[in-house]
């Protein structure tokens, strides 16, 4: 499958607002300004990209700089159709080679074993076991990738 990956723009924001709760389904309520506004941040300012196939967004990966330097994935999100076909390794590879000097920086949560598994399958390791976070219910695990 050939995709296209791309900057994510602040027009990419409302596509994948809706992308963002088809795949995590918000179990909490969250405030669509608030996400979007999130989002439309990362577009302008973060470290982001989107994947395109046959011209309409199939996934993306939003991320930031911290103030030391690294970088933290917020989402990495793909449409329920083509998950599991390599547009997540190919976004993640993507944010890693044009950044190959930065630590990069996610979490997921610890009952995700299919995140989990392709998350170590990328050559992250497992930093930290915190305690349950609300957006994820469940015990959460920051992986770290290093440069």
């Amino acid at each position: 499958m050939k995709i296209l990956i791309r900057q994510m723009e602040v027009n990419d924001a409302h596509k994948c607002f809706d992308l963002e709760m088809s795949c995590f389904g918000y179990k909490v309520r969250f405030d669509k300004d608030i996400l979007y506004s999130r989002l439309s941040g990362l577009a302008e300012h973060g470290v982001s990209f989107v994947a395109i196939y046959k011209k309409e967004i199939i996934g993306h990966i939003s991320s930031f700089y911290t103030r030391t330097g690294d970088i933290y994935v917020d989402f990495l999100c793909i449409q329920k159709k083509y998950q599991r076909k390599g547009v997540g390794k190919q976004l993640l590879s993507h944010l890693q080679s044009e950044n190959p000097r930065s630590n990069i920086w996610l979490r997921t949560g610890s009952n995700n074993q299919i995140a989990i598994k392709f998350y170590l399958s990328m050559n992250y390791q497992i930093h930290e076991v915190k305690g349950t976070e609300w957006l994820y219910r469940d015990i959460v695990m920051v992986l770290k990738r290093k440069n």
